[in-house]
């Protein structure tokens, strides 16, 4: 094979020439995200393979069409040794100091922005690897009573204004999402299961390894009392969750692999 015309991309996350075989999880992704943005009920998705199947380059995809069509993007690689506080605190600033751009800061926006300052006051103390600062006045009594899941679900539905002023939704993209401790990713859960319930235009699309599978299940039945429908586990290549949506695999035909060296889920 001519080397200047070898379609194979090395490295993690680099994309291929085609997405072949994805469009169907890229247009559910996109309708999705619509209709969040239309305030009607819509999932929040997951993908989740082993290293190397495509998982970063499928959430790029979302991400950079979901940019394209203006919707406002935050997003995120989870390493092992940050908190989620941490972790989510400077891209949702930059995304709201982003939608203020241009003109005079709205209603909706300088809540949000004092959400976030009371929310990063508050976790500063309780986790200690924040570093970002906001020149915003916080809050009183709005995300920053320090307890995890009820500042992050204050915060997220703070947020909801701001998106609503520019008409568009906030989409927050993380990658390696099993690197998130699980006693962080429970409030991350909930506090998005309440803004859907709400409608509010504030969802997730997330990457990660399939022990998430494990993770989000535990964290599932703590806050709706659900579990899985495995039995679509091996028919369709991908596990639905009713409280936090889709969760596909991002492989053609990994049902088959599934059944050669999972045989337990054969049948169910």
């Amino acid at each position: 094979m001519d080397q200047r015309k070898n379609p194979y991309a090395p490295g993690a996350g680099m994309p291929p020439p085609e997405l072949a075989g994805r469009g169907d999880l890229i247009e559910r992704a996109e309708i999705a995200l619509d209709r969040i943005r239309g305030r009607r009920s819509a999932r929040s998705f997951i993908f989740h393979g082993l290293r190397g199947v495509g998982k970063t380059v499928l959430l790029n995809k979302v991400r950079q069409d979901a940019e394209a069509r203006g919707f406002a993007c935050v997003w995120m690689e989870a390493p092992e040794d940050r908190s989620l506080p941490a972790l989510l605190a400077p891209p949702l600033r930059s995304a709201l100091i982003k939608l203020s751009a241009g003109e005079a800061v709205r209603v909706g926006l300088e809540k949000a922005l004092g959400a976030l300052a009371s929310f990063i006051g508050a976790m500063k103390i309780k986790y200690r690897d924040i570093e970002v600062s906001m020149d915003n006045k916080p809050r009183k009594g709005i995300a920053d009573s320090g307890d995890l899941e009820a500042d992050l679900a204050d915060l997220l539905g703070n947020i909801d204004g701001a998106a609503v002023e520019r008409g568009t939704a906030l989409v927050l993209f993380i990658d390696e999402l099993q690197y998130v401790k699980e006693e962080q990713l429970a409030p991350l859960i909930t506090a998005l299961h309440r803004t859907s319930q709400d409608r509010l235009p504030v969802t997730m699309v997330a990457a990660g390894l399939p022990q998430l599978i494990g993770q989000t299940g535990r964290n599932e039945e703590s806050t709706v009392g659900t579990s899985p429908m495995r039995n679509t586990l091996i028919s369709k290549g991908m596990l639905y969750s009713p409280s936090h949506g889709d969760t596909a695999f991002t492989v053609p035909l990994f049902d088959g692999f599934l059944k050669r060296i999972m045989p337990k889920f054969e049948g169910q």
